[in-house]
C-alpha cells in the first residue's frame, strides 16, 4: 500500500511540473549584469506545463519599488505573452499591455496617477493599429482618431477641456492633409 502512495505522488509531481525561483541582476540598459553593478532586478519563477516554460515575473529597481510584472517566455529577456503591468514609482498602474509572442498585441491602457485612464489604443504584432483615445484626467475626451501600421490615419478629433470639439481633420500616413476645422472654447466654427 505505501508503495501505490509512492507511485501516486511521483507520478503527480512529474506530470505537475516544477518551479524554481531566480534573481536576475540588470544593468541600466536592462543587459544581464553581476549584482553589485546592477540597477534593476527581475524574480523570475520557472514554470513548466504541458513540456512548455515560462516565467512569471516582478522587475523592481534597487529601492525595492515594483516597475513591472507579468509572464515572459525567457528568463533574461521581455519575450512577454499575456498582460504586463507597468507601475509609477507609488505603486499605481501606470500602463497595461496585452503581448503575444514577445509583440505588442491587443489593448494597450495608460493612466494617470489617480488611476484614471488616460489613453486607450491597441496594436497587432507590434504595430499600433485601430482607435485610439486620450483622456483628460476628469474623463473627457481629449483626442480620437484612428492607426493604422503606426500612423495617424483619416479624421482624427481633439477636444478643449470641456469636452467641445476644437478641431477636426484628416491624417494620412501619419501626416495632417486638408484644411482642419477648428471650433471656439464654446463649440461654435471659426471661419
Amino acid at each position: 500500500m505505501k508503495n501505490i502512495g509512492l507511485i501516486i505522488l511521483v507520478t503527480f509531481s512529474v506530470f505537475k511540473g516544477h518551479s524554481q525561483t531566480d534573481t536576475i541582476w540588470f544593468d541600466k540598459e536592462w543587459k544581464v549584469q553581476a549584482e553589485e553593478a546592477a540597477t534593476y532586478f527581475r524574480v523570475a519563477t520557472l514554470k513548466e506545463e504541458r513540456f512548455k516554460e515560462f516565467f512569471p515575473f516582478k522587475d523592481y529597481n534597487l529601492q525595492g519599488e515594483k516597475l513591472k510584472e507579468g509572464v515572459t517566455l525567457e528568463k533574461v529577456k521581455d519575450a512577454f505573452v499575456g498582460e504586463v503591468v507597468y507601475f509609477n514609482a507609488d505603486g499605481s498602474v501606470a500602463e497595461r499591455m496585452v503581448y503575444k509572442n514577445g509583440f505588442k498585441y491587443g489593448d494597450h491602457k495608460v493612466y494617470y496617477k489617480s488611476g484614471k485612464l488616460k489613453i486607450s489604443e491597441s496594436y497587432l504584432f507590434g504595430v499600433l493599429k485601430g482607435p485610439s483615445k486620450s483622456y483628460n484626467e476628469d474623463g473627457t475626451l481629449l483626442e480620437s482618431g484612428v492607426y493604422i501600421d503606426d500612423k495617424r490615419e483619416g479624421v482624427w478629433k481633439v477636444y478643449y477641456k470641456n469636452g467641445k470639439l476644437k478641431e477636426q481633420g484628416l491624417y494620412k500616413k501619419g501626416l495632417r492633409v486638408g484644411i482642419w476645422k477648428t471650433y471656439y472654447y464654446n463649440g461654435t466654427p471659426q471661419e
